[in-house]
């Protein structure tokens, strides 16, 4: 599933052009919540999201994040319970600032430092997840995508028991 931010900003609605932040983080998680949904109707197993909920808390303070998904209707404990398990892929920004570009994705406004603290930040965001697994930058991105699939797989046959 493609991340709804990335989406919205494209679309012209990004934290720049809206009121706040917390405007903004909100359309995010109503996005997500309704392609969440959408991907659950015409695939009800294995869903994988670039983004999840708890994202936006990266980029709200906690009284905003839970005002945030208030707004949407759900709350903290709800919003890290839909997900089974949580792959956090640390960014380049984090380990070679060098090698991080915004060329990749027109919706991309942070530079190389904002993106490496916005990953803590996420990271963070996620961390009390009882299935938080972080696989750190590899330079050699096929050992990293071998990491992923080895996570998913572990937890694809632990849901199945």
């Amino acid at each position: 599933m493609a991340e709804s931010a990335t989406d919205l900003i494209l679309r012209g609605i990004a934290p720049w052009t809206c009121p706040s932040m917390l405007d903004f983080q909100t359309q995010v998680i109503a996005l997500q919540l309704e392609r969440e949904a959408a991907a659950a109707e015409v695939s009800p197993g294995l869903i994988v999201c670039d983004r999840g909920l708890p994202d936006s808390r990266a980029y709200l303070n906690a009284d905003e994040y839970a005002q945030a998904l208030a707004s949407n209707g759900i709350d903290e404990r709800g919003a890290l319970a839909r997900y089974d398990a949580v792959i956090h892929l640390e960014s380049v920004a984090k380990a070679d600032l060098a090698a991080y570009t915004r060329a990749n994705n027109a919706a991309r406004f942070e530079d190389a430092g904002e993106a490496a603290d916005a990953d803590d930040r996420v990271a963070a965001a996620w961390s009390s997840h009882p299935r938080f697994v972080r696989i750190p930058y590899s330079a050699d991105f096929g050992n990293k995508i071998d990491e992923l699939v080895a996570v998913v797989e572990s937890v694809t046959r632990s849901s199945d028991s």
